[in-house]
């Protein structure tokens, strides 16, 4: 008996986790297999540009220290030349398009000497409708903390800023809608709370793009809650099946019930305490003793044995503490030959003693 369970209920864990198991590791998978871009990392780096507003008469100024072991060097200083000074650094892949995902995570190591304003900005190619191209920035203003930290951002919180729009004279409506898989650079620029004429600088240790999994994560949450809701639910209504009619008093119906797990409920009910076996009820109710067997089990879990041994000791608790009678007569009257046997079968199925029962 204690064999069976230990089958069962390893054969009803491998039923309920199962798929809940073979999910996350997909989703693991797709973890391990989702390639981070790497556009700068501690040993090497695409090829970057300086750029300033001396193309537009201002006199700030930008260069990199490339010999630092991890990552490098920007420095920079605003000056008064142009109404709004600014020095950045563009990154430009050799392919000329970093292919990111709509659904990717940005992600920058960077150390800065304050707290800083920093813009970062996504160059993307785009053909407007009138066939002309054009590089439109997308822009994210990221808070940094002095020190050395890593921030990660989601794609979609880049935006076209409105100056962009003004200065082409476009309105939003003219070009198409943001395509991560067209951008053609990424730019950092000085901080929106640098002053003029103080030298800065910023350390950029890494800058990655990673396709954005978090979707398969939410995917696998929901089927994990509703597979195991669902399986709970499934074993709950199960287990129902296993309650065990016994009648009191032998009451035989005046029709025969059609229904042939009925009849089985009902010949067993009425005779369990006779030596059964599925021969004999093959025999008196008609019914195939492989069907016999299958509804049993399809109906209560059990096999006939058991169920058979479940009706007997469900009988027995009953009488030992309803009656006075002696614990070999009770034995005797539910069907078992010998008081020893009773006494094993009844240990396996109540948990418990006769005595200690009667005792309750």
């Amino acid at each position: 008996m204690k064999t069976v369970n230990k089958k069962n209920n390893f054969q009803r864990f491998l039923i309920g986790f199962a798929p809940i198991m073979l999910i996350w590791l997909l989703v693991l998978l797709i973890n391990i297999l989702t390639t981070p871009v790497t556009i700068i990392n501690a040993e090497e780096s695409i090829p970057f540009k300086i750029y300033t507003d001396q193309e537009l008469q201002g006199q700030s100024v930008g260069s990199v220290n490339t010999t630092q072991q991890h990552g490098i060097d920007f420095i920079y200083t605003l000056k008064e030349g142009y109404v709004y000074p600014y020095v950045g650094i563009c990154f430009t892949p050799k392919s000329g398009i970093l292919s990111f995902n709509a659904n990717s995570t940005f992600t920058i190591e960077i150390e800065t000497c304050a707290d800083k304003i920093i813009p970062i900005i996504l160059n993307e190619h785009v053909t407007g409708f009138s066939g002309k191209n054009f590089l439109r920035p997308v822009q994210y203003e990221l808070n940094t903390q002095a020190g050395i930290h890593t921030y990660t951002i989601s794609l979609k919180e880049f935006e076209v800023p409105a100056w962009w729009y003004k200065s082409n004279h476009f309105s939003e409506g003219d070009l198409p809608i943001f395509d991560p898989s067209n951008i053609k650079n990424i730019c950092i620029q000085n901080s929106l709370l640098s002053a003029v004429n103080t030298e800065e600088y910023m350390h950029i240790k890494q800058i990655s793009n990673r396709a954005n999994t978090g979707f398969w994560v939410w995917i696998a949450t929901i089927f994990s809650v509703c597979w195991l809701g669902g399986y709970g639910i499934h074993l709950v209504l199960k287990k129902k099946k296993t309650a065990v009619f016994i009648p009191y008093v032998v009451t035989p119906s005046e029709e025969e019930p059609v229904d042939e797990w009925e009849r089985i409920r009902n010949y067993i009910s009425f005779n369990y305490m006779n030596e059964l076996d599925m021969e004999g009820m093959e025999k008196d109710l008609g019914i195939a003793k492989h069907k016999i067997a299958s509804l049993i089990k399809d109906n209560t879990t059990l096999i006939f044995k058991q169920y058979l041994n479940q009706i007997k000791v469900a009988e027995a608790k009953r009488l030992l503490q309803e009656t006075n009678l002696p614990i070999g007569e009770i034995a005797d009257q539910v069907g078992f030959g010998h008081v020893s046997n009773f006494n094993r079968v009844f240990k396996q199925y109540a948990g418990e003693s006769p005595s200690d029962c009667r005792l309750k």
